[in-house]
């Protein structure tokens, strides 16, 4: 039987071979023109596709995000339960990674001894490359990907992005500082409760509150918030992780979402339900960060919300810039414990992050960003802010005394009004 496709791609250079008389021959001529173009031509149908949705940004909402990716997600994540405690995109990036390395070396030896020629061998180091991104550029925007060419999540809820008046971020601002007080409180009397060396809350009780949390937040999440995915699993190269300046992954070939176990213990429940946010379909930084945010804080427990508290507090940003005094009243309400915090974030990120690799990581990661049309490339990270903002203007009721100790305070808002049709390190905060 003959298929009309032929498969076979030239992996290895040709062989010099040493006649009798000293000469040196590569046998047949060797190209790889052809292998190039076919590479070339499936990235551009990728490529290709991808700009086709940036331009159907409702069809990718209404067939892709809200019907397709649905049941790619989950059953990816159904299968990947199976394996606990182990990420298997892991495992695969590793194997990946040490044949590109085992291959170049064992080449670049060769072409040293003159076995082969060092020009062959770049050609076809350069051509695995193209073809393993004409393989997985296709399968990376099937599984997930087109959820960057989706309607912006602000326009889904009907946010408003005007100016906001001093007096509202006051409220605003007011209502994150009290909840970070507040919980850290609740936490620490909870844990001194049970016993004063126990952890202040166990993964698994994390991982189930965080889901039951998802699951809960409908009104905002729409079909999103359905379905009960895998656990998060750690990193086995979580140090690496660190260098680079990385809470955690979303992997989108297997549906897995993973976290740098290094990091403080109250930054890890907001970087679990960000890239929980991007299991779930939502791509863009900024849109994963907001709803980690309302995630944690509707969480059940209160070493959670207090993670996304400690979070929001970037917000005050934007008051910062504005109104320093009404600023600096405001971050002299926060108690020693959060204050604490905050300092052992800044001091972790600076006695573990490589200058040299988390500032070649940003670029890389900007690119990324920018190649799937987020414009703004790394900044994207900070662009949650008015989206936090316009949660709260959106649902005045949120602002109530007392609202930031109740495990469903934000899940009572309005519906908000949708269109007719249907992944560096957690940035610093403002103090």
């Amino acid at each position: 039987m003959r298929f009309p496709f032929k498969f076979g791609v030239p992996f290895r250079p040709p062989m010099i071979v040493v006649g009798e008389d000293g000469a040196e021959d590569d046998g047949n001529p060797f190209t790889t023109r052809r292998s190039y173009w076919k590479g070339t031509v499936w990235l551009l149908i990728s490529l290709a596709a991808q700009t086709t949705a940036s331009l159907m940004s409702e069809e990718v909402e209404g067939f892709y995000s809200q019907v397709a990716f649905f049941y790619i997600t989950r059953g990816l994540s159904a299968v990947n339960k199976y394996v606990q405690n182990i990420a298997l995109g892991e495992i695969f990036f590793v194997l990946t990674v040490s044949w590109f390395i085992l291959w170049s070396v064992w080449y670049l030896r060769r072409s040293l001894r003159r076995e082969t020629r060092f020009y062959h061998v770049v050609k076809i180091f350069f051509l695995q490359i193209l073809w393993a991104m004409g393989i997985l550029v296709p399968i990376f925007l099937l599984f997930w990907g087109l959820n960057y060419q989706r309607l912006p999540l602000a326009e889904t809820l009907g946010f408003n992005r005007t100016p906001t008046r001093a007096g509202e971020l006051d409220t605003i601002g007011l209502q994150i500082v009290s909840g970070a007080n507040n919980n850290y409180d609740l936490a620490r009397s909870a844990r001194e409760a049970l016993n004063s060396s126990a952890p202040l809350i166990t993964r698994e009780a994390m991982y189930k509150s965080i889901e039951r949390a998802f699951q809960q937040s409908e009104p905002l999440l729409r079909e999103a918030a359905q379905g009960e995915f895998s656990d998060p699993k750690p990193l086995i190269l979580s140090s690496l992780a660190s260098w680079v300046g990385v809470t955690g992954f979303y992997i989108p070939f297997t549906g897995e979402v993973t976290f740098n176990e290094n990091i403080p213990a109250f930054d890890l429940p907001m970087a679990i339900a960000h890239h929980k946010a991007h299991q779930r379909g939502y791509a863009r930084e900024d849109e994963a960060n907001f709803i980690g945010y309302v995630v944690c804080i509707n969480s059940t427990e209160p070493f959670v919300r207090y993670s996304g508290y400690l979070y929001g507090l970037k917000a005050l940003s934007v008051l910062e810039k504005g109104n320093l005094d009404r600023f600096n009243d405001l971050r002299s309400r926060l108690t020693e414990g959060p204050l604490a915090d905050l300092r052992e974030h800044e001091a972790f990120w600076e006695r573990t992050k490589s200058a040299t690799l988390g500032a070649a990581a940003r670029r890389v990661f900007s690119a990324y960003l920018r190649v799937n049309r987020v414009p703004g490339g790394i900044k994207n990270f900070d662009e949650d802010v008015p989206l936090i903002i316009g949660y709260y203007l959106k649902n005045p009721q949120l602002l109530s005394p007392g609202a930031n100790q109740s495990p469903s305070a934000g899940l009572d808002f309005p519906e908000s009004q949708p269109s007719p049709t249907p992944t560096p390190e957690r940035p610093s905060s403002a103090f």
